[in-house]
């Protein structure tokens, strides 16, 4: 039988663990009231999409700062989980939007066979050639003309 992040009561409760250290037990609280109302889909899922399985991890956060520290120390988490049980460590994490709840929640993919590796090959080489043409310097033809001319 596979290892299973979904079957590890470990995992789970490292999950929370984290994310009460990150967002405090008042919001902490919050969240496990609204995960009782979240019946069709809880707060922390697990699943396959586009060939990778995926967990996503419902999560309101307060600023872009505590956004990026979720992302990182669950993104930590779920890499070392994926040592222990001998899987590659790379991912592909996306922020997405809940309709259902109106919340955003960490979508993280991995691979576990040689198959999904190539799909998550494919996937974080699209997203490094996102994030090259997102920061490129925008050349501006004009300028050079004004100067000459």
């Amino acid at each position: 039988m596979q290892y299973s992040f979904s079957n590890d009561v470990g995992f789970d409760n490292d999950v929370w663990e984290n994310v009460k250290n990150i967002v405090g037990e008042k919001r902490f609280k919050q969240l496990i009231n609204l995960s009782k109302t979240a019946i069709n889909t809880p707060l922390l899922c697990f699943g396959v999409n586009s060939g990778l399985p995926y967990i996503a991890i419902s999560v309101y956060y307060e600023d872009e700062h505590e956004k990026r520290v979720l992302e990182n120390v669950l993104s930590n988490l779920v890499r070392g989980y994926l040592k222990i049980y001998g899987f590659n460590t790379h991912i592909l994490v996306n922020w997405k939007t809940r309709h259902d709840l109106r919340m955003p929640y960490l979508l993280i993919r991995y691979a576990r066979i040689r198959e999904e590796k190539r799909i998550l090959d494919i996937g974080l080489e699209n997203d490094r050639e996102r994030i090259i043409t997102r920061n490129k310097v925008v050349k501006d033809h004009t300028e050079a003309e004004d100067l000459d001319g």
